[in-house]
């Protein structure tokens, strides 16, 4: 469906721009279908990656026909990756990771509030400063840095609505640039503000 839901909110010209609907929420991880689908692309692309470096390299040198012997170790990579993540999300993560969004005229604000992944991530940046490690540094700051996202209305070119598991797909020309999350008890609200706010296509899954 590509209906818009209206909502019962004052008109554009009478909303101050500090009206707006905020909420905080525990996002699942392992047993979350879109971010298993994620993982499922992520490690495709890699492995596809990998074997095309492998095919390339051996094929100058001449040696393609022992590439059948490389794709266990690649299989093996990826069994890796897997193991990896499920042990990140569910062990230390916890399976859920704390999320802030906020919804008003300006777009969707979209904040990390977890406390253990904010110790996480400050835990490395310490660890890298102090072990002189400019990599580990770096990468803390940079996910620190990433840890609040703004989105803003003209950035965003459509947005698909899955009622069932009450996810929010903010999308533009080609890709998911962002994905809210609702609880049960607000989602009838959420759905109203964005509804209020933006006027580009809306999809209902």
């Amino acid at each position: 469906m590509g209906t818009k839901m209206s909502a019962t909110l004052p008109p554009a010209s009478r909303v101050r721009e500090e009206e707006a609907i905020y909420w905080e929420i525990n996002i699942p991880l392992i047993n979350n279908r879109y971010m298993l689908r994620d993982l499922a692309i992520v490690l495709g692309l890699s492995y596809l990656i990998l074997l095309i470096i492998f095919t390339t390299v051996l094929g100058l040198v001449g040696d393609l026909d022992e590439l059948p012997q490389f794709l266990p170790w690649l299989g093996l990579v990826g069994l890796f990756l897997i193991v990896l993540f499920f042990f990140t999300m569910g062990i230390l993560m916890r399976n859920r990771v704390r999320t802030a969004f906020l919804v008003n005229a300006k777009g969707i604000d979209t904040t990390t509030v977890d406390r253990w992944i904010n110790a996480l991530l400050k835990v490395s940046v310490i660890a890298g400063a102090t072990g002189k490690n400019p990599t580990v540094a770096g990468s803390g700051l940079l996910a620190i840095s990433r840890q609040r996202v703004a989105f803003p209305w003209n950035r965003i070119d459509r947005i698909e609505i899955d009622q069932k598991r009450r996810v929010i797909q903010l999308k533009d020309n080609w890709h998911v640039i962002q994905r809210v999350y609702g609880p049960e008890d607000r989602w009838d609200d959420i759905l109203k503000w964005i509804g209020h706010y933006f006027h580009g296509p809306i999809l209902y899954k």
